[in-house]
């Protein structure tokens, strides 16, 4: 991991958990999990599968009992991107739904390609735009339900490896159109099975409705996460762009021979 993503990623840790008055929540119910520590990875170009730099997914307690999620991948000497949200037990104790939700990037030279912030309890979210760039900040009311899941999906997809649901729908902030949209996922395929567990893909896709969705897959940002039911912390990798406008790249859990998600490009 580069210097400069590690000390952004770290300095969450000092963010969170600031006092402020609860008048919403999010709507989402996602699966407990135990927090696994951080898991290192390496980010991986997706066409030719070569290693381009580091990467890391941690989910750890927090000193208020809550879970903080970081996901972190850079391409070295070039972009860079960390996600990052706050997890709340829900009323009842049977889930977990996010607090805030984070997602920075860099160009290569450190200006900020802009960042996304989304806190459910003021119910508001923000869009910064590019350093230097001629564009205004972009603020936003949440609705209600509040279902949006830009970082969280790790966990929202796990219904479905478990075979509980055959599809999740949620919410997705875009801030390069300024608009939550709705969005869908299913498991693509079941790429391995051994006695150990399952690899499966699942992918998710903006739903746009039956005639544009079709049209504007071409023209928008690919998301699959892998899952081994044989480990405890389910991920393996996902598909994702670094940032807003930046390139597709894999993010792959250490230890996994990357070419074995190969079958589902």
């Amino acid at each position: 991991m580069t210097s400069f993503v590690r000390s952004i990623a770290l300095g969450a840790v000092f963010a969170v958990s600031l006092p402020f008055s609860s008048i919403a929540e999010s709507s989402l119910e996602l699966p407990l999990q135990a927090p696994f520590g951080a898991l290192p990875a390496a980010t991986y170009d997706e066409n030719t599968m070569n290693r381009v730099g580091d990467a890391k997914v941690s989910l750890t307690r927090l000193p208020n009992g809550n879970l903080l999620m970081v996901a972190a991948g850079a391409i070295d000497g070039a972009e860079a991107s960390v996600v990052m949200s706050e997890l709340e037990r829900t009323k009842d104790g049977a889930g977990l739904r996010p607090v805030w939700q984070e997602s920075h990037s860099w160009a290569a030279g450190g200006q900020s390609h802009g960042m996304m912030w989304i806190d459910h309890r003021a119910g508001r979210a923000l869009c910064t735009p590019a350093e230097g760039s001629d564009e205004t900040p972009f603020e936003l009311a949440l609705q209600n339900p509040d279902l949006i899941a830009n970082v969280p999906m790790h966990l929202l997809f796990l219904p479905l490896i478990s075979g509980a649901k055959e599809e999740v729908s949620f919410d997705f902030l875009v801030c390069k159109i300024r608009r939550v949209v709705s969005a869908k996922a299913r498991v693509a395929r079941h790429l391995a099975s051994s006695s150990a567990g399952d690899l499966i893909e699942v992918r998710s896709e903006i739903d746009l409705g039956p005639v544009l969705t079709p049209l504007a897959r071409a023209f928008l940002p690919r998301f699959s996460f892998w899952f081994d039911t044989g480990e405890p912390e389910r991920w393996v990798g996902h598909r994702m762009p670094l940032g807003t406008g930046g390139p597709q790249v894999l993010i792959v859990r250490a230890g996994i021979p990357v070419r074995e998600l190969e079958a589902s490009q």
